[in-house]
């Protein structure tokens, strides 16, 4: 032990000699140095705290380096070129991947925010239309029977059908509903002739209502349906044609990229572009952006990944992840796939696909058509099976074999469908009764309406009579009147029985003008206002009556800027007119007589409250006896209905007595048979009808409005714009009506009243009263053969005989 302390001990002196020996050698060179230095720090000590003196500001204390000591300078040994490329690359990757995972924090937020509002339920609103039901004698032929069986819902079939199901014959269809009672419909010249059910004979026969519109709370979440509602080879279908390895791949096909890749490559362009189903959801939903760029595919790459990622941590527990992935982003493409553009509307979703191109509802398409919906995937308008049968077939049949490949069907199934011509079963794209849904929506909204099936009172069959009545009629116009081109016309139908719409046609054609004229288009509603004067009238004096004398003379109202002069439509008088006949013939002189009786006799304000319970609002003025206030079409037929509900109003209420509402409705009798109503005899004769024309100043507006013992019925024909059409209501609204009244099978049962009344003889060549002429009376009442109105009686006794003989020369 001592020695080894002792060699330990010399050993350390030896090397402290050594140390000492060359600090001395360091030191001395530094002693240079360091005078140097010192010398030099010296000088700019002294400066800088001369300038510090100027500034009156203290020195800071400065550390100096002990005398003695050096700092240790290193030398860096430069790096070499790999160490330079490992930095580089190590650079590049970090660079990399911090921009890779912005873009993809990026690409989940762009997917989140898509997915959020995106919520795949059952409709949440549909608006549906009364049972649709057809009767005999009915001016419907096959092809509109069968449109409206599509859309209520039924399929048509090439065989004996089953339950839901049609089949079409010549001259006649065979309908097996879902109770599983068959009918036979026959047809001939435009109309149903015969109706069977199980071989009887019957009236009529009813089926369920028609859907016309589903409300969803996103516009764009309006076709959707769980994936559990489509059927499975519909879904095989899609996969096999457009995503193969769709059931494998994480949302990107890294073969698929790399072997795009290639063929761009070689072919040096931008023709493959190995889009998954994934994908394809992004760049149509997500990016919405057809451009072909790369940069635009590494965005619709990372977001495909970032949506199946997305939705894939939204998936519960017990449930297989992988295969609710897959089917949650399948129920996302089938949804909404584009399948092209039909005559303008687009097809989007097999749900539309199926009702578009094969007129039935996606749970009942059959393999073939499914095939076909799979096929024309990547070139919709091109394929289209509307304008492109044979294309479409072709795509049908590649789609069959891709199937037939995966083994998703039988070699067998495949042969025997690519066998058979693709049949089409084409069924427009539009809105059913369009401005009607725009209404129901409209009083949805406003009403806050919020069960999830809504019943209409709309009658299908009656809204497609309605819409063919208002073509046909402007079509005949515009050829006989080449004025009216460019004209416009609305009609309303409502059931008498509560008022309620059975159809309604906003204008001629809803794609170039939505504009509902049937129910927002106030116009002045001229002389079909002159029912609801007489009826007034006639309840508030109970001496006049329809056989009753009133004035038809020159008559000026008012002085200077407000001197009026009514005229009637021909410039002409004739002195004196019955109210019957002066209603029928639509004289305006008299109803201004009326205007003046009831206004001094009641009061203004008080004739102004009964129009207003109405529903009407005129103006204090004699011109409104002439229609000179505004209303809708819509306006005018819920008023019109009280006389056929014998005065009563649509809330219930009473407006005028069963009396008065029968003598009213009587008198539009008059107008229908010898009035200025009368041509309707040509479209629908012999029929139970009551009606009135109306006109207003130089033809701007024309009307007709009536009804039957079962609807009540307002036409309005116009333009649009301030111009006028310059025909008469008998001339450009009736044949609207007729047509209506034929197509619908209207007038054929007589209406009938409470009202206990009697034919009475009025004077007809007063004041002599040789001749009589039978009018109507309440049954008991005695009254005088030369009923006048007011002063009729002195215009009788100073007048010349002989004008008599040709009063009513009409």
């Amino acid at each position: 032990m001592p020695n080894s302390k002792r060699k330990t001990s010399s050993l350390h002196s030896k090397s402290s000699s050594k140390r000492s020996k060359k600090r001395v050698k360091q030191g001395t060179g530094r002693k240079r140095e360091k005078s140097k230095s010192e010398s030099e720090d010296k000088v700019v000590s002294l400066k800088r705290r001369d300038s510090l003196k100027k500034k009156k500001l203290r020195p800071s204390k400065k550390k100096r380096p002990v005398k003695g000591t050096k700092k240790k300078v290193s030398k860096r040994k430069k790096p070499t070129i790999l160490g330079q490329l490992c930095a580089l690359t190590l650079g590049i990757i970090v660079g990399c991947g911090t921009c890779l995972a912005f873009m993809y924090q990026q690409a989940v937020d762009d997917v989140s925010s898509w997915l959020n509002p995106m919520v795949i339920a059952p409709p949440q609103q549909k608006i549906y239309t009364a049972p649709l039901q057809f009767s005999k004698l009915q001016y419907l032929d096959q092809k509109q029977v069968e449109d409206l069986l599509l859309d209520a819902g039924y399929i048509s079939v090439d065989a004996d059908p089953n339950g839901g199901a049609f089949l079409s014959k010549s001259g006649q269809v065979v309908l097996r509903n879902d109770a599983g009672e068959i009918h036979h419909i026959s047809f001939s010249e435009g109309k149903i002739t015969e109706i069977l059910k199980k071989g009887v004979s019957v009236q009529m026969m009813r089926t369920q209502p028609i859907p016309l519109y589903t409300i969803k709370t996103e516009e764009r979440e309006r076709r959707k349906i769980p994936i559990q509602e489509i059927p499975i080879f519909m879904q095989q279908g899609v996969v096999a044609v457009e995503d193969s390895r769709f059931y494998e791949h994480e949302g990107v096909d890294i073969i698929g990229v790399l072997r795009a890749i290639v063929i761009n490559t070689v072919s040096q362009s931008k023709s493959q572009g190995a889009s998954t189903i994934t994908q394809q959801i992004v760049k149509n939903l997500i990016l919405n952006d057809p451009e072909k760029t790369y940069k635009r595919k590494v965005r619709e790459l990372l977001r495909a990944v970032a949506l199946e990622q997305t939705l894939k941590a939204s998936l519960g527990r017990n449930v297989d992840p992988k295969l609710a992935l897959k089917e949650k982003i399948l129920e996302i493409y089938l949804n909404e796939v584009y399948l092209g553009h039909v005559h303008g509307k687009e097809v989007r979703g097999v749900v539309e696909g199926a009702q578009v191109f094969f007129g039935k509802p996606i749970q009942k398409i059959e393999l073939g058509e499914a095939a076909t919906l799979a096929g024309i995937i990547s070139s919709p308008n091109g394929y289209s099976p509307v304008r492109h049968r044979e294309r479409a077939q072709k795509r049908r049949d590649i789609a069959l074999s891709r199937m037939s490949k995966m083994e998703f069907i039988s070699q067998a199934e495949r042969s025997q469908i690519q066998n058979t011509s693709l049949k089409v079963h084409y069924r427009p794209n539009y809105k059913r009764a369009p401005w009607f849904v725009d209404y129901m929506r409209s009083r949805i909204d406003t009403e806050k309406i919020a069960q999830s099936d809504i019943p209409t009172s709309l009658d299908p069959v009656l809204q497609v009579q309605a819409e063919k009545a208002v073509k046909i009629g402007l079509i005949e116009l515009e050829k006989k009147y080449p004025k009216s081109k460019g004209s416009n016309a609305a009609m309303v139908v409502l059931h008498n029985s509560d008022a309620s719409i059975a159809a309604m046609v906003g204008g001629k054609d809803y794609r170039s003008s939505s504009y509902n004229r049937a129910v927002y288009a106030k116009r002045q509603v001229g002389s079909i206002a002159k029912p609801f004067w007489s009826a007034l009238a006639m309840e508030n004096d109970s001496s006049l009556l329809p056989g009753c004398w009133i004035l038809d003379k020159k008559l000026s109202l008012g002085s200077g800027k407000n001197l009026w002069t009514p005229k009637n439509y021909d410039r002409k008088y004739l002195g004196a007119i019955s109210l019957r006949r002066a209603l029928a013939t639509s004289r305006n002189i008299p109803f201004v007589h009326l205007f003046q009786g009831i206004s001094k006799a009641k009061g203004m304000d008080w004739v102004q409250s009964q129009f207003s319970r109405l529903g009407l609002d005129i103006p204090p003025y004699p011109s409104a006896a002439l229609g000179s206030f505004s209303a809708t079409p819509m306006d005018m037929a819920r008023a019109l209905t009280l006389f056929s509900n014998g005065g009563l109003l649509p809330q219930g209420s009473r407006w005028v007595s069963v009396t008065t509402s029968a003598l009213v409705m009587d008198m539009m009798r008059t107008v229908m048979t010898e009035g200025t109503g009368r041509s309707i005899e040509r479209y629908a004769p012999e029929r139970y009808l009551y009606g009135k024309s109306g006109t207003t100043d130089g033809g701007r507006d024309a009307w007709f409005v009536g009804f039957d013992k079962d609807y009540t019925i307002a036409v309005w024909v116009g333009f649009d714009k301030d111009k006028s059409l310059g025909l008469g209501g008998s001339t450009a609204a009736l044949p609207i009506f007729g047509h209506f009244v034929k197509l619908g099978g209207l007038g054929q049962k007589e209406q009938t009243t409470a009202a206990n009344l009697e034919y009475n003889n009025f004077c007809f060549d007063a004041p002599d009263c040789e001749q009589y002429e039978p009018d109507l009376v309440p049954k008991g009442v005695s009254i005088d053969s030369r009923c006048t109105y007011q002063d009729m009686d002195i215009f009788l006794e100073n007048e010349n005989q002989g004008f008599w003989s040709s009063l009513f020369s009409f």
